[in-house]
C-alpha cells in the first residue's frame, strides 16, 4: 500500500513550490517552476488523448450503470491511496506516475557531485578542496 498523507500539509506544499530556494541539494526558481508546469500540461496532454482513444476504442458503447458505480468507487479509493490502477476492473486509461520525470533544461549546466551543486556550495564557503572529496565527508552527511 502506498502511503498517503491526505490532504495534510497542502497549504504548505505550495507555499514552498511557489517560493525559490537555492541550496546545495536544491535548485527551485521561476524556471524550474515554468519546467514542471509545462512537463505537467504535456503530459496531461497526452493523457486525455489517450483516454480519448480509448473511449473510440471501446465504440462509444454506453457503459452499465453497475460498472460506473464500480468504476467511480475504484477511482475514489486509487485517490485515497495515490495508485495508478482502477481497482474497479475497468480499461480506464491510468496515469503511470512512477516513470514520469521532468527533464530541467535550466539546470543542465549546473556542476553536479551527487546530490550536490557545486556553485552553490561554493557560495557556501565550502573550500573547493572539500567539494572535491566524497560527499560522504561533508559536514551536513556527517551530522557536523
Amino acid at each position: 500500500m502506498v502511503p498517503t498523507a491526505c490532504g495534510r500539509n497542502w497549504p504548505l506544499l505550495y507555499y514552498q513550490v511557489n517560493r525559490d530556494h537555492a541550496r546545495p541539494d536544491l535548485i527551485w526558481n521561476h524556471k524550474t517552476r515554468e519546467e514542471l508546469r509545462e512537463s505537467l500540461e504535456s503530459e496531461l496532454r497526452g493523457f486525455n488523448i489517450d483516454k480519448v482513444r480509448r473511449r473510440q476504442s471501446d465504440g462509444g458503447r454506453p457503459e452499465n450503470p453497475l460498472r460506473q458505480r464500480t468504476r467511480k468507487a475504484g477511482r475514489l479509493c486509487n485517490r485515497a491511496l495515490g495508485v495508478g490502477q482502477d481497482l474497479g476492473g475497468s480499461r480506464d486509461v491510468a496515469w503511470n506516475y512512477v516513470e514520469y520525470e521532468v527533464r530541467y533544461e535550466s539546470l543542465a549546466d549546473e556542476l553536479k557531485i551527487g546530490d550536490h551543486y557545486v556553485r552553490l556550495l561554493l557560495e557556501q564557503g565550502m573550500p573547493a578542496d572539500r567539494i572535491a572529496a566524497r560527499p560522504a565527508q561533508w559536514p551536513e552527511n556527517s551530522g557536523g
